[in-house]
């Protein structure tokens, strides 16, 4: 009988998405440097590179860590109404324990200038009118998380 070897545990990578969650929390996709980011875990950018060939691919790691975070709500024993209640109080329990994971999600879901959230914003190109209501509106809730009006 023979025994398969468990995946082998990567905490490099983790730690290079860990680095990267949490810029992406702090400072938006405007903030995130993949230097940066290596310089957080304390390797250069080669290794970030091998891990993540493009940043692209550093944000699904994100991404990946994130909606793993959101599944971790979802109850799977009950009727529907109390897993639809598991998962509310799931995610009211992030919402204060982990309030990076919404500002996060909410970076990824804004569409930044230059078309759709999938294009990556050029340099000095014009916001479109759209973006800039997102802009607003995306402060106006930043505003209230951070004075924690949402408990009201």
């Amino acid at each position: 009988m023979a025994i398969e070897a468990e995946p082998r545990a990567e905490p490099r990578k983790d730690a290079l998405v860990a680095a990267a969650y949490t810029v992406l929390a702090t400072r938006g996709f405007e903030g995130l440097r993949t230097r940066e980011v290596a310089a957080m875990v304390g390797v250069n950018i080669a290794t970030l590179h091998y891990y993540f060939p493009h940043k692209e691919d550093l944000i699904r790691g994100v991404v990946g860590y994130a909606m793993g975070r959101f599944r971790g709500t979802l109850g799977g024993a009950g009727s529907a109404e109390d897993q639809l209640r598991t998962h509310f109080v799931g995610l009211r329990r992030l919402a204060r324990h982990e309030p990076g994971l919404l500002a996060v999600m909410a970076e990824l879901a804004t569409p930044h200038c230059g078309g759709s959230s999938a294009e990556p914003t050029t340099r000095g190109a014009r916001c479109s009118e759209r973006c800039c209501v997102e802009r607003r509106t995306r402060a106006h809730y930043e505003r209230i998380w951070t004075r924690r009006e949402w408990r009201r």
